[in-house]
């Protein structure tokens, strides 16, 4: 699993229920080259401010690593890199021409990381994709031979204590059905 580093918070989150579902599943860390707070606390076996932030993922700029979730992550995470702007930038285009997805920068950086960084590391690895309710089936369909898994959502992600969408298991039985059109073995979840 390649997450994109800026504070810390979603790695460290990830760490966290990671371990509490005793998943073997591999966190793996990305981060902005002008953004590498988190790289240097590593180096510094705790959390540190960095004095300059220099990234086109602004979101991802956070000048420290926050202590608390630092502390989770570094337990946790294999391995950290760093990306460059031009690397983002062609992740980016990468999700435009592929997917037809306009998406900031920090939301390239895992794609980034994968091309660049954990590309040989990654190889033969599962791959999943992950649908939230209202996402539709459409926006899967060219790319379903490529991936392992589909997660279908229940619910809003985000948000506590929701009821499940029954309308998802119309979503279910129909991708199951694509699916078998196309004689693969993808796996389905329901989140």
């Amino acid at each position: 699993l390649i997450i994109p580093i800026g504070g810390g918070g979603l790695i460290g989150g990830m760490a966290h229920y990671l371990d509490q579902i005793n998943s073997s599943v591999e966190l793996l860390g990305v981060e902005p080259l002008g953004a590498d707070s988190f790289t240097k606390s590593l180096e510094n076996n705790g959390a540190v401010r960095i004095h300059k932030v220099d990234t086109i993922a602004d979101s991802l700029g956070a000048p420290m690593a926050m202590e608390f979730s630092f502390n989770i992550a570094k337990k946790r995470v294999g391995q950290v890199e760093k990306v460059t702007d031009d690397e983002i930038r062609k992740a980016m285009i990468t999700i435009r021409e592929r997917l037809g997805f306009i998406v900031e920068p920090a939301c390239a950086t895992s794609l980034a990381g994968l091309q660049e960084r954990y590309k040989k590391k990654c190889e033969g690895k599962k791959v999943g994709i992950s649908l939230k309710p209202k996402s539709k089936i459409e926006l899967i369909e060219k790319h379903i031979e490529q991936v392992d898994l589909i997660l279908i959502m229940s619910v809003e992600p985000g948000f506590g204590g929701q009821k499940f969408m029954p309308e998802v298991l119309d979503k279910t039985k129909k991708i199951k059905q694509l699916i078998d059109k196309k004689k693969l073995k993808t796996e389905i979840e329901i989140d």
